[in-house]
């Protein structure tokens, strides 16, 4: 296990306590627990992005019709 020093403005800081504090208690390690937990959660979110990015790229929408060739012609 690492070990990361970090500084935050008062406002973020008691958020994160307050949610380290709602979710495992006033147990050993709730920040940590709580830092650790949030960085899966945004790891799961990119993941899901990325998937949902190649998906799009695999899979483009087939557009019906005329193709604009210049900007001015989508404003006709």
């Amino acid at each position: 296990m690492g070990t990361i020093t970090i500084s935050l403005d008062k406002k973020s800081e008691n958020k994160l306590r307050d949610c380290a504090t709602i979710i495992y208690g006033s147990k050993k390690n709730a920040l940590s627990k709580t830092i650790t937990l949030a960085i899966e959660k945004l790891e799961e979110e990119n993941i899901r992005k990325k998937n949902i990015l190649e998906d799009c790229l695999e899979n483009p929408v087939k557009v019906k019709g005329k193709i604009p060739k210049t900007r001015d012609e989508l404003y006709d």
